[in-house]
């Protein structure tokens, strides 16, 4: 399968799993939506940033301060200044969201891929390309991933995940430079702390990316091993 040919079928992947979720276009309010929607009117009305900005970086979600996930507010509250009480706008970007994970894992794919090509014969590279593209498939299609693009107040699985893949295709993958390279690898860091922000799984990473330092020794280089450093910091 040629590079084109490639890209062509991930954007029928895509569109398939836009047809997909396209009904909930029309879906309704779940659960903790309504509280989200009630809190975003009433920030709205009060039009006091300074002090949802406060509440959400030192008082914690709710009220005992059990989660730390001030990312997801604040979308929900910018949700509600572009969209109002519309439900699609609302939903929509979830889908999006979803949708960019999914070209996330092809690209990270591919560039785990080129690194596996290298050490194969020349015509095991089209089984890895078809694997490149099932694998992407498999995660659109998953309907281990249906809540959170359905729930619009799950949305924090799908933003700490596409943080996190951005992080680690920022970590792993090469730049046009050695000081594009270097920069590249250094855009872990805030990747990671928009993660964190969305949700607290995202402490995770540093440990997913210490396996591949483990077993990739090209990864050892000074700049990846000290963003990693500092990602476990």
């Amino acid at each position: 399968m040629n590079p084109a040919s490639h890209r062509l079928a991930l954007l029928a992947v895509l569109i398939l799993t836009a047809g997909i979720y396209a009904p909930l276009l029309g879906g309704f309010w779940l659960g903790d939506d309504l509280t989200n929607l009630y809190g975003a009117h009433r920030w709205a009305e009060d039009a006091d940033w300074l002090a949802l900005l406060h509440k959400q970086f030192f008082e914690g979600v709710s009220e005992g301060g059990g989660f730390f996930r001030p990312g997801i507010i604040l979308s929900l509250y910018a949700n509600y200044l572009l969209a109002g009480t519309h439900y699609w706008g609302w939903w929509l970007p979830n889908l999006l969201v979803h949708l960019a994970n999914g070209i996330l894992i092809w690209c990270l794919l591919r560039r785990l891929s080129e690194h596996a090509v290298a050490h194969l014969r020349p015509a095991d590279g089209v089984h890895v390309s078809r694997w490149q593209l099932g694998a992407t498939a498999l995660f659109l299609f998953s309907p281990f991933s249906a809540e959170a693009v359905a729930w619009v107040s799950a949305r924090s699985d799908l933003w700490v995940t596409f943080f996190s893949l951005l992080g680690l295709l920022a970590w792993w993958g090469p730049g046009s430079t050695r000081r594009a390279s270097a920069l590249r690898i250094w855009a872990l860091f805030p990747c990671l702390l928009l993660a964190l922000m969305f949700k607290e799984s995202a402490v995770l990473l540093p440990l997913q990316l210490g396996l591949l330092w483990l077993t990739t020794p090209r990864l050892r280089d000074f700049h990846r091993s000290l963003s990693l450093f500092f990602a476990f910091l």
